[in-house]
């Protein structure tokens, strides 16, 4: 899925049509084209589409964070993630994986990424080995919501052009939080038409 510089002009014309009292430099255009040509055409709008109720226009990184959230489809929440662990063993039923060997990516189609991408090798072993009471689930609970708030950090980096792979382990602390929060701020200073809700 890529999206060719004639349609990203073709998508802007779309934003210009729904956001007339905002500007659409050329030159600013061409740059905010690298941020979106890994989404497709019709993928980004869709996502266009999805935030026409905004005051201002989305930027290219926000148009293809959109994108990627909707072919996501939304959130899963905890339960979901119970709900697909149970299914990829009772599949399995033992043969392939178990207590000291991970599902391949392969066994979590179907369900939300994010889901997968919780089961590490060691979780899947804790998971495989624990007794499921309450203490275990409200732990693991609060670990899945601290991976979804982590990796909304990250899209939030990435909406603003941060490379998230060349950060050192651990930037996105609280501390990293705050940067993204700097940098966001710096646009609230660009005022209207910078990319920011209005």
């Amino acid at each position: 899925m890529v999206m060719e510089q004639v349609q990203w002009i073709t998508l802007v014309q779309v934003m210009q049509a729904m956001w007339p009292q905002a500007k659409f430099p050329p030159k600013a255009m061409q740059v905010q084209y690298e941020f979106v040509k890994s989404t497709g055409y019709e993928s980004g709008l869709a996502a266009v589409k999805d935030m026409a109720a905004r005051d201002w226009p989305p930027n290219s990184a926000q148009v293809a964070q959109r994108a990627m959230e909707l072919e996501q489809g939304p959130e899963p929440d905890f339960d979901e993630v119970v709900r697909a662990f149970d299914e990829v063993r009772k599949r399995d039923g033992g043969r392939l994986f178990g207590a000291n060997a991970a599902p391949p990516a392969a066994a979590w189609d179907g369900f939300h990424p994010r889901v997968g991408a919780f089961f590490s090798r060691s979780r899947w072993r804790l998971w495989c080995s624990s007794t499921h009471d309450g203490t275990f689930y409200a732990q693991q609970r609060d670990e899945y919501r601290m991976g979804r708030a982590r990796a909304e950090s990250e899209q939030r980096l990435l909406a603003l052009g941060v490379d998230v792979g060349a950060l050192a382990p651990g930037a996105l602390s609280e501390r990293g939080l705050s940067k993204i929060e700097a940098a966001e701020g710096a646009l609230d200073l660009l005022g209207p038409g910078s990319g920011r809700d209005g």
